[in-house]
Formats: C-alpha cells, sequence, structure tokens
C-alpha cells in the first residue's frame, strides 16, 4: 500500500491539507490517517467571520452553512486576567463567527477530502515509521483489534498538532 502523501492527523489542519492537494494537484495520491471515527465529542471553539474565505476556497463553504454551526455575533473571554475581554463582529464584512460543533466540522473536512478523492483511513493510529531514505517512509497502523498495515509514502505531513506524533518520533 503506498501514496504520494501521507497525512497524519484528521483534524482541520490534516484534512483542509488533503481537500487542498487534490483540488490542486490531483494526480498525487493522498493518504488522510486519523485515529478517531469523529464520533467522540470534541471541544468546540469560535471561527472568525473571514473563516469562509478558506473554506470557500477548499469548496467547503455551502456545506459548512448546512451543518448547523451557531452564528455568533461576539464573545467574551478570560485570557491570562480576571477581567473579561469582549470582541464583536457586528461591523465585520464577512458576517458573523461561528461556534463550531468541532466533532460535525472535523468530519465535513474529511468527507470533503475523501470526495476529493483522498483515502481517509479513520480508526487508524501511527504505530511506528521507517526512513527510506530518498523513497520516503514505510508508516506502520494500528486499526484497532485488526491486524497492522503498512502504508509507505514519499512524503508525511505531521498534522497531530502539539503532539507531534511523527515528527517527534523522527527527532523534531
Amino acid at each position: 500500500d503506498s501514496c504520494d502523501v501521507a497525512i497524519i492527523g484528521g483534524g482541520p489542519a490534516g484534512a483542509a491539507l488533503a481537500v487542498a492537494l487534490r483540488r490542486r494537484a490531483p494526480s498525487l495520491s493522498v493518504t488522510l490517517v486519523e485515529r478517531t471515527t469523529y464520533d467522540a465529542p470534541r471541544l468546540g471553539e469560535t471561527l472568525p467571520p473571514d473563516v469562509r474565505l478558506p473554506l470557500s476556497r477548499l469548496g467547503v463553504w455551502e456545506s459548512f452553512l448546512s451543518d448547523g454551526h451557531l452564528a455568533s455575533r461576539g464573545t467574551s473571554s478570560c485570557w491570562g486576567r480576571a477581567e473579561p475581554g469582549f470582541h464583536d463582529t457586528m461591523m465585520s464584512p464577512w458576517g458573523s463567527a461561528w461556534h463550531l460543533d468541532r466533532a460535525r466540522f472535523d468530519e465535513r473536512l474529511s468527507l470533503e477530502a475523501f470526495r476529493q478523492g483522498a483515502r481517509v483511513l479513520r480508526a487508524a493510529t501511527l504505530v511506528d515509521s521507517e526512513s527510506l531514505g530518498r523513497s520516503g517512509y514505510r508508516l506502520r497502523l494500528a486499526h484497532g483489534a485488526a491486524d497492522p498495515s503498512t502504508l509507505r509514502a514519499r512524503f508525511v505531513v505531521d498534522a497531530t498538532g502539539g503532539k507531534a506524533t511523527f515528527a517527534s518520533a523522527r527527532g523534531a
């Protein structure tokens, strides 16, 4: 099993990259590796109004709107101090900000990656990797109780956030 680009981590960064690669370089084979099945609750967050620009470029803005995320005309939060800070979007040329259902948002992006031709492996965890020199990497993936599999990739992108699963295992 092989691909041109393996993306480890199917959150927003990894899935959006899979979509962008398939849209801009359709000849590349892309495999997105996500450790979950997107069914567990994830911490929500609020996206700024101008998120419509990158989501439109990815071709997912209309589906984003239909997914039921809540529009937000402002937020109040405490970051490093007791007094709340306020941010409103009343004058934004892009409309409202958005309170995300993170599991739904992440899954939507992975579905778009699949629709664009990326292979999406859910419930797959990177166990270890081996450099193949100029040929790329051999990745060993666990799939729950199923037998592990091997994936060869010319390039690997670590989109696992602060965990940096692949990068830290490679010494970064």
